[in-house]
């Protein structure tokens, strides 16, 4: 786009002004087709993404079915947790020694809540099919908003 008003100008300047707008003209065009090229590379790569981020989270569900067959749910939670906290303390180990007691205690709150939903599920899963069990787990992005509008 600078370049258009650039060549624009020094036209102008020559008084050739009919010229100068045409070719603005033409340089917009060209300019809005390479940004219309790029949005649409985007746009697939935004759907290549979200569909594959489908596929896992709703293979996890029976593949977590799978697993909580031949391991009993909590130490299967046990397991799958604990890798990540060694994970995470491993790409995180310049941070940890900026924890103190106030952040555990805060954390603390949050582990429980979502050691009580996994809990639920995977302990709901040894009862129902992967597709009832993730139809729940979806739900809650209809029941938060609902729920705030009702308390609120």
């Amino acid at each position: 786009m600078p370049q258009a008003a650039n060549r624009c100008f020094s036209v102008a300047k020559n008084g050739e002004k009919n010229r100068a707008r045409g070719i603005a003209r033409e340089n917009e065009r060209c300019y809005d087709k390479e940004i219309m090229n790029e949005n649409k590379k985007i746009g697939v790569l935004a759907r290549l993404a979200l569909l594959s981020a489908t596929l896992i989270w709703g293979s996890s569900f029976v593949i977590m079915k799978n697993t909580v067959d031949a391991i009993p749910p909590h130490c299967l939670l046990a397991i799958r947790f604990t890798a990540a906290c060694l994970l995470l303390a491993l790409a995180f180990h310049k941070r940890l020694p900026q924890i103190n007691k106030a952040y555990l205690k805060e954390t603390a709150l949050i582990g429980l809540c979502l050691f009580a939903a996994y809990s639920f599920q995977t302990t709901g899963l040894t009862e129902t099919t992967p597709g009832k069990n993730a139809f729940l787990t979806a739900v809650y992005c209809v029941i938060v908003p609902f729920l705030y509008w009702v308390a609120d």
